[in-house]
């Protein structure tokens, strides 16, 4: 899925079934967060890269960070098929109509992978999936430092290396 519809499809999709499992919305580190480990299985060791969003992730000051998020967010507010509470800065379902049309032509299985996430991670908040994602793929201040906006793909062979030395 390398398009920016179906970043668009994702975003949406997922913010939806988050409001509908948890009855709130998603802030903007959380939605970060949950992204990544749509692309990447943590359950796995070492993590497997799904790479489903066609997302590129770097290493950033919190941790994972594909700078294509926020502009999916954004034009996803300015249609009004998502909400942004200012006050928490957090995501909702709006117009329901497109918000349906838009994730109605999302792969059944991306879908499947989504709600996955959501099952095992959704009730997180954003820092604590930060720290989690963290303590999986080791990254300690001194290695983001190191590896600074070196992308995760790149990150995780480096690491595989240092790990067979």
């Amino acid at each position: 899925m390398q398009s920016s519809e179906g970043l668009l499809k994702v975003i949406a999709y997922l913010v939806y079934r988050h409001f509908k499992l948890f009855g709130k919305g998603v802030d903007r580190l959380k939605l970060m967060k949950l992204l990544f480990l749509v692309d990447y299985d943590l359950t796995k060791h070492p993590p497997q890269k799904r790479g489903v969003t066609g997302l590129e992730w770097k290493i950033y000051l919190w941790g994972p960070y594909a700078y294509d998020v926020y502009r999916a967010k954004d034009y996803l507010v300015e249609k009004g098929i998502l909400v942004e509470d200012f006050t928490y800065r957090t995501l909702l379902p709006d117009d329901k109509v497109a918000l349906k049309k838009l994730i109605d032509g999302l792969d059944g299985k991306l879908k499947q992978v989504i709600d996955e996430v959501l099952a095992r991670y959704g009730d997180r908040d954003g820092i604590d999936l930060t720290y989690l994602i963290y303590r999986i793929l080791q990254l300690t201040p001194a290695r983001k430092h190191k590896y600074f906006e070196m992308t995760i793909d790149d990150y995780l062979r480096e690491l595989k290396r240092e790990q067979t030395a």
